[in-house]
């Protein structure tokens, strides 16, 4: 089969590194090519992690609405034939959708990464529309909580949930431990957006029942000059937080650490939570996005009430009052429970269905 995966970007994102990652794995079955609209960054993580048996393809366009890229995407996909085009964000619908009449036999596919969403809604509503003029796609989400969200909005849709994967992590060293107390270690990963809440998550760490019982490592980076984020933790000056930076070697800290905080106020399905799955270390979350189809309270994690505060105080109570025989039962459910439904491998062979069955 020859498939073509089509996203706009390969920045630190999880829907990029889901993308290259998935990508790897069909690469070992069929023929892949993935293409990208905008200009490449090379020293993103994802881009580290493509494989050569991708064939990669960089139209560096640096505008949303570029007729130029169109043409030479349309060129590109004539000369290629794909049996299957895989796009990974909402605005290349609108680029492959007309054009899509002359790719013979070729199936169009649609992997959603998050929840529900203006863009997403606008797109698909678009799509369908003029679904006599273009190409019918099929709309994949990547967890049953969200689908059941996006059938409320589109009841006619048959929406098809396929759950992430990812390549297990490995921890290849030490991470150094500048505390070097009895506290718990608790690490955060992800781009410093306001849906991930690193500020507000900063604001519990600190509270005196909470700083006396762990610590927090923040992994990642604030894009832009005045990094508002960065700025408000850092003035706190608290002695149990500490911002990490962007670094490869996740697995380390995440097989350091006595558990992944996730405070966001909107996600998909998570790549660094089914991450932390693989490495056995359990998930502090809120209820959002897709992380209830894999966390529940007590088996692999502990999930908040809510969004406030006071809900995660409580969550990061209750997980540290547990004994060490339910901390171990918990690491164990989360190494089963990734390689039960997680792994990449198993992930591919759904698409893989997918992409060879009859719309």
């Amino acid at each position: 089969m020859r498939i073509v995966t089509l996203i706009n970007g390969l920045n630190n994102g999880g829907a990029e590194k889901f993308a290259v990652e998935l990508c790897n794995e069909l690469s070992h079955r069929h023929e892949v090519f993935l293409l990208v609209k905008c200009s490449l960054n090379e020293s993103s993580l994802p881009f580290k992690k493509l494989n050569d048996n991708v064939k990669l393809i960089v139209f560096n366009s640096g505008v949303k609405w570029d007729l130029i890229f169109a043409l030479k995407l349309l060129t590109t996909l004539l000369k290629l034939k794909p049996n299957v085009i895989h796009l990974h964000s909402s605005i290349l619908i609108f680029y492959t959708f007309f054009f899509s009449k002359l790719l013979k036999g070729c199936k169009i596919v649609q992997t959603i990464h998050s929840q529900v969403t203006p863009a997403y809604i606008k797109a698909v509503k678009w799509s369908r529309s003029f679904s006599p003029l273009g190409c019918q796609i099929e709309h994949v989400v990547i967890s049953e909580k969200i689908r059941s969200e996006f059938i409320k909005v589109f009841p006619n849709i048959p929406f098809i949930a396929i759950e992430n994967g990812v390549e297990p992590l490995v921890s290849k060293m030490e991470v150094e431990d500048k505390w070097k107390d009895q506290r718990k270690r608790l690490v955060a990963i992800g781009n410093f957006t306001a849906a991930k809440r690193f500020d507000l998550l900063s604001d519990v760490i600190v509270f005196p029942e909470i700083a006396s019982r762990y610590t927090l490592q923040i992994i990642g980076f604030e894009k832009g000059k005045d990094q508002p984020v960065t700025r408000y933790i850092i003035s706190k000056g608290a002695e149990n937080i500490e911002l990490v930076g962007l670094r490869e070697n996740v697995g380390d800290y995440l097989n350091h650490a006595d558990g992944l905080v996730i405070w966001s106020s909107f996600e998909g399905m998570p790549l660094v939570m089914l991450e932390a799955l693989s490495m056995g270390c359990p998930v502090i979350s809120s209820p959002v996005g897709g992380i209830p189809d894999v966390i529940q309270s007590g088996q692999c994690g502990i999930l908040t009430k809510g969004l406030n505060q006071v809900d995660l105080k409580e969550a990061l109570i209750q997980f540290d009052n547990l004994d060490e025989q339910g901390i171990e039962g918990m690491r164990q459910r989360c190494k089963d429970l990734f390689q039960e439904k997680f792994t990449m491998d198993i992930c591919s062979r759904k698409y893989e269905s997918l992409f060879y069955s009859r719309a």
